[in-house]
């Protein structure tokens, strides 16, 4: 099934006809770009519009604001249905955001964003029916409340029951006003509890709910008003109205949960919901809509594998195998005396960085000194797409090839051996034959690598190296030949926003158990020091069968 990105006030209706022809190109960064920012102007042209009816004299929320639920990822549930107390008292709860109405925004982490009723409309989606509000939170489903939630506590239920369900308008003195509402408030102990509900069929009720929170700005910080729905059918997720999954920019890691929503949605019904990131810190403009957000863990891992799984022998635009394929890792520790993205400032090659290149045609038995944790970075090209600092490769050793004590970023002669160690290139060595002589020219393991020579980043030398890796290496004569070494120039410092990060990665299975730890403490350490950006922690398992090297488990998150 074609995926369909929802947050387009009207969706694409797909044709039937079934494709032979090559597999459509994915969207450029820059268009889903694009796509993101219309929705981000949408909702907040919703968030700042203060009218006090819509078109017909219908209630506010009909078309403006933004309606909100708030859901935390449960593997063993689907976050678009309702809890146990919601389906027994027969309504959901929902929260409505506008400009100048919000609370301190502590009791929003995540969740989803409802369609306004003409948008669902015009999508072909479920219009759901809104029973009444509370202008505070007012628990109403575990506070015995009837009429669903709206009337008053432990009463019974009228029989039958009115199409406007709030109360306050049934009062002896009817609350409706902002006055009238205030004062009944005030009589009642100014308890969210104890509040009266106001209509969500009656513009001038709905209008109330939001104009009394101002006379209570401690209620107003502490707590978001409350929103009564009816009821769903939750079997067919994709005829809901959600336009947009949501995370609050101030909580730590609640992007992760986002993501992991995304997921599951995704996973039931094809569609690709987009993320907001919700910040209550940038005045009026409180929706923004990043790329960097809309890529969960599982996409990650999937990616990854494929990445893996390519054995081409060449890229586009005649270019070596790794700007397309392949997966880039640098095995580092975390630390707090430095940034793991950063290159090692004292390092005896600071003009090098050392990676090791992981595909399923490379014999890879460990990382670089058995560490356990550390960070991959993204294809090359991918970086000249996205409009991030592209980082250079600069050449390839079948195994660790002494990087530390070469010249030329580590790709040059080492000092042991000045003239035989330099460039493969510099010495004439082109073929297999060529570069297998000159490697077994010297009989010493733990010298050999000091001896062989660097290979280009380039078509045919790449490819060289991977096969001279798979004919000449078994990983077994030392630590130092269970992987291969790729050297990349080292990168400006201090700039986590603009590399092209793709994941951090741990061990499976390896013996310290602490890789896991450190992926974690170097995915907060990078949520820290950008913008609370979010890159997944992915367990790599190098023996595994294909498709599961790369894998992403929601539990082994920091967040």
């Amino acid at each position: 099934m074609k995926r369909i990105f929802i947050p387009l006030l009207l969706f694409l209706i797909l044709g039937a006809c079934t494709r032979t022809e090559a597999p459509e190109v994915a969207p450029t960064v820059q268009a889903r770009q694009a796509t993101l920012a219309t929705v981000a102007d949408r909702l907040i042209a919703r968030y700042n519009s203060a009218v006090t009816s819509c078109a017909g004299g219908t209630p506010a929320f009909n078309c403006s604001g933004v309606l909100i639920r708030r859901v935390n990822y449960d593997p063993n549930s689907d976050f678009w249905g309702y809890s146990a107390d919601e389906a027994r008292v027969g309504s959901a709860t929902f929260s409505y955001i506008r400009n100048g109405l919000n609370s301190s925004s502590d009791d929003i982490t995540s969740g989803y964003v409802l369609m306004d009723p003409d948008s669902a409309k015009a999508a072909g989606k479920l219009v759901l029916k809104a029973r009444c509000i509370f202008p505070f939170m007012a628990d109403a489903q575990s506070n015995s409340r009837a009429m669903h939630g709206c009337g008053f506590a432990n009463r019974p239920d009228p029989t039958p029951l009115p199409d406007d369900l709030s109360n306050c308008a049934t009062l002896a003195v009817p609350a409706v006003t902002p006055p009238a509402w205030i004062k009944n408030f005030n009589e009642h102990g100014s308890s969210r509890i104890n509040q009266c509900s106001l209509s969500t069929m009656v513009a001038a009720q709905f209008a109330t709910s939001l104009t009394v929170r101002a006379s209570y700005p401690d209620l107003t910080n502490l707590y978001g008003n409350e929103v009564l729905f009816e009821p769903w059918e939750t079997q067919a997720p994709a005829n809901l109205p959600i336009e947009a999954i949501f995370y609050n920019a101030s909580k730590e890691g609640s992007l992760v949960n986002a993501q992991a929503l995304k997921h599951a949605y995704r996973t039931k019904t094809d569609i690709e919901l987009p993320i907001i990131r919700l910040d209550f810190g940038t005045g009026a403009k409180r929706f923004v809509l990043r790329e960097v957000d809309q890529e969960d863990g599982w996409t990650v891992a999937k990616r990854l594998n494929e990445r893996y799984a390519n054995t081409t022998g060449e890229c586009p635009g005649a270019k070596a195998a790794v700007y397309c394929s392949g997966v880039l890792a640098r095995a580092i520790s975390y630390s707090t005396s430095y940034k793991a993205w950063n290159p090692n400032p004292g390092s005896a090659q600071p003009e090098g960085v050392s990676f090791s290149f992981l595909r399923a045609d490379v014999k890879t038995l460990a990382m670089f000194r058995d560490k356990p944790a550390g960070i991959i970075f993204r294809e090359l090209e991918y970086a000249h797409n996205a409009g991030l600092t592209p980082v250079q490769a600069l050449c390839i050793f079948i195994d660790d090839g002494a990087t530390d004590r070469r010249l030329d970023k580590g790709c040059g002669a080492h000092a042991k051996h000045p003239t035989g160690s330099a460039s493969c290139a510099s010495q004439g060595i082109t073929t297999f034959d060529q570069f297998r002589q000159h490697y077994l020219s010297i009989a010493n393991l733990s010298t050999r690598r000091e001896h062989e020579c660097s290979l280009a980043i380039e078509p045919v030398p790449f490819m060289l190296s991977i096969e001279s890796r798979r004919q000449l290496v078994t990983g077994s004569e030392s630590v130092y030949h269970r992987f291969n070494e790729l050297m990349i120039e080292a990168w400006p410092m201090d700039i986590p926003s603009r590399l092209p990060l793709d994941t951090f990665y741990y061990v499976a299975g390896e013996s310290s158990g602490d890789g896991l730890r450190q992926a974690k403490e170097i995915q907060k350490d990078f949520w820290r020091s950008t913008d609370g950006l979010i890159k997944p922690v992915i367990r790599l398992n190098l023996a595994a069968s294909a498709g599961d090297w790369f894998t992403y488990q929601r539990d082994e998150q920091a967040y």
